[in-house]
């Protein structure tokens, strides 16, 4: 009932070039679904429409219903435009107590040291006091955010000016004790760090950063750096409330804009709040200037409709991507959307297809990049990113070939032939060569996808 696929799959059965590389995305899924059914005695009935196919097991008459095409790719995520913030700061509800930072201060810290598991209110309050009392610079340009006014020229302004504060009154007992301005340097690393810890899972990553934010203790001030582990240990669940979240978010906002205050050194914690969630996003903005080419450049080699899909979900316009002090980098932690649309979850394939190149650069990150275990990639997303690896890299070893355009190297990725079948050779030599990585990253997966391929075809 498909004389034209049935084609396509006897010229690829005999073909010298790569496996597939003349069907396009769907008829590559439904020769998977051929294959894997003669397998397990499976056949296609006449019973089709335009949505669904259904095979029968021809030992036991056993019906299966699969769609006609596959869906793989993104989920819907929402960009920050679409949360109705236009002119609206982002809310946050802090605890309201007439008290002096100095009296937060002493008992935060004593609580600290005796290693207690401090109320949130408590947290709250001395990260209110601490950002009311913080001035920056005179701005040179007023600052302003999906259409907010955050602080005028010639101003200067506190971090609490990029937020509409809700008061809840509160009354958190107050201790007696030793505390001074200096306690500041450790104590908000201490609490930046805590929060950069709470998703942490891998215990040898999290040892590893215990390491790293202890040194950084240790220059703001903190005499016995060993007590970050045991009070992270007291503590947990205290760092994901999601107030506490939202001052992570607008410190961390406030030190990009003023990179010189005095207590921007906690962004060793409050940097992961960052572009949280959006990986796709910071993933394009990194490998855009990894490259040397725009974001616009990039997407002319983006040949198969799922990646040009993820593409214009990822620089959708009139989403301040071009403003480096924008709300978006922090939409997740600020609450401005509930799923992201900049997410790898979201964008599977551009995370793939980026990272694939990478690794194929030799970028440690782009090896160690997790894939997303509820997020399927499509298969062609690997073999577009290695025609664009080749040409990034490896095809300047031959004069000319670098000069060839994206629509030169479509023509080739279609045709296939000598020229196809070097870019295959060489990227996947690089792919297989690489060292062994952890399971699930995209180094893995392209390393192991590489030498099952080089098996297969004999290079």
């Amino acid at each position: 009932r498909r004389p034209r696929l049935a084609s396509l799959i006897l010229v690829n059965f005999h073909s010298t070039t790569a496996p597939l590389i003349f069907l396009n995305t769907p008829e590559r899924i439904l020769f998977a679904i051929i294959c894997s059914a003669q397998e397990h005695n499976f056949t296609f009935s006449t019973q089709t429409s335009s949505k669904m196919k259904t095979i029968y097991r021809t030992t036991t008459g056993e019906a299966i219903t699969l769609p006609n095409r596959l869906a793989c790719g993104r989920q819907p995520g929402e960009h920050p435009s679409e949360n109705n913030m236009k002119e609206t700061k982002p809310s946050v509800t802090l605890p309201s107590q007439v008290v002096t930072l100095d009296q937060v201060r002493t008992t935060l810290k004593k609580q600290i040291l005796d290693l207690q598991r401090p109320q949130i209110d408590l947290v709250l309050l001395y990260l209110r006091k601490l950002a009311e009392s913080m001035k920056s610079p005179p701005l040179d340009t007023d600052w302003e955010s999906f259409g907010s006014l955050i602080g005028k020229a010639r101003e200067s302004i506190g971090p609490l000016n990029l937020v509409s504060v809700v008061d809840r009154p509160t009354e958190v007992p107050m201790l007696t004790g030793n505390a001074t301005e200096k306690d500041d340097n450790w104590m908000l690393i201490l609490l930046a760090a805590l929060y950069r810890l709470s998703p942490v899972l891998n215990e040898g990553y999290r040892k590893s950063l215990f390491r790293t934010l202890g040194t950084k203790l240790r220059e703001a001030g903190l005499a016995n750096t060993r007590l970050l582990e045991t009070f992270y240990g007291a503590t947990r669940g205290v760092w994901n409330d999601s107030e506490f979240v939202k001052l992570v978010a607008i410190l961390d906002m406030y030190f990009v804009r003023f990179p010189d205050h005095q207590h921007s050194g906690a962004r060793i914690g409050t940097g992961e709040s960052r572009y949280k969630e959006c990986t796709a996003l910071k993933s394009l903005l990194d490998f855009s200037e990894q490259i040397g080419k725009s974001i616009a450049d990039i997407g002319e080699w983006l040949w198969i409709s799922v990646l040009h899909d993820e593409f214009k979900v990822i620089t959708k316009p009139g989403q301040e991507l071009d403003n480096p002090f924008s709300y978006t980098p922090y939409l997740k932690d600020l609450r401005l959307v509930g799923r992201s649309a900049y997410s790898a979850a979201n964008n599977p394939n551009m995370h793939l297809f980026i990272h694939a190149i990478g690794s194929a650069l030799g970028v440690q990150r782009s090896k160690n990049a997790m894939m997303n275990k509820n997020s399927e990639a499509c298969p062609d997303t690997v073999q577009n990113a290695i025609v664009f690896a080749y040409v990034l890299i490896l095809a300047k070893e031959k004069p000319g070939d670098g000069d060839m355009s994206s629509q030169d190297w479509l023509r080739v990725w279609k045709e296939g032939g000598s020229k196809m079948n070097e870019a295959l050779f060489k990227v996947y030599n690089i792919w297989a060569n690489m060292e062994q990585m952890r399971p699930g990253t995209v180094g893995e997966l392209v390393r192991s996808k590489a030498i099952a391929k080089l098996n297969l075809l004999n290079f």
